[in-house]
C-alpha cells in the first residue's frame, strides 16, 4: 500500500527554493538533466530537485524556481523551470565541494584537512598560493 504524501504549496508554478546540494543522484553531461538531493531550510528531509545544469557538485548552493510534483515512481519532487548554481561559501559546503571527487587526489579526508587549515580562504590559497599546501601533511608536489 502506497502512502500519499501531501505536496507543499500545491498549485504554485513559480515557487522559489534554495539550498545546499548534498548529493547528485543523477546528472547527464550530454543533456544537463539532473536529480539533486538538496538540504532546504524548513524541510526536515532532503528535497529531490529535478532540473537542468551544465555541471553540478555536492557542496554547491542552488537557487531555483518551479513547482512541486508527485512522481508515481519517485515520490515528491521539485521540478525546476529555473536553476542557478553558485560556488559554496559555507565551511560545510566548501568541504563537500572539495571532497566530491571533482579534483583528482582530493577526497573527503584531504578536503577536511584543507578546510581545517585555511577555512573560507581555501579557494584563494589553492589558486594563488599553492605552495602553502606543501606545509600540510600528505600534500606533496604531485597532489598540489
Amino acid at each position: 500500500m502506497r502512502i500519499k504524501k501531501e505536496l507543499p504549496h500545491k498549485g504554485l508554478d513559480r515557487e522559489p527554493l534554495s539550498g545546499l546540494v548534498e548529493r547528485v543522484a543523477f546528472h547527464s553531461p550530454e543533456t544537463g538533466f539532473c536529480v539533486l538531493k538538496v538540504k532546504v531550510h524548513g524541510h526536515r528531509e532532503l528535497v529531490s530537485i529535478v532540473g537542468s545544469a551544465a555541471t553540478v557538485q555536492p557542496g554547491e548552493f542552488i537557487q531555483c524556481s518551479g513547482r512541486w510534483d508527485n512522481h508515481r515512481d519517485f515520490g515528491v519532487q521539485f521540478k525546476t523551470t529555473f536553476l542557478r548554481i553558485m560556488p559554496p561559501t559555507s565551511i560545510d559546503g566548501i568541504e563537500k565541494y572539495l571532497g566530491s571527487g571533482m579534483i583528482k587526489g582530493i577526497g573527503p579526508h584531504f578536503a577536511r584537512k584543507l578546510v581545517k587549515a585555511f577555512g573560507e580562504d581555501v579557494f584563494d590559497v589553492i589558486e594563488n598560493e599553492p605552495g602553502r599546501l606543501l606545509k600540510l601533511g600528505g600534500f606533496g608536489p604531485k597532489r598540489v
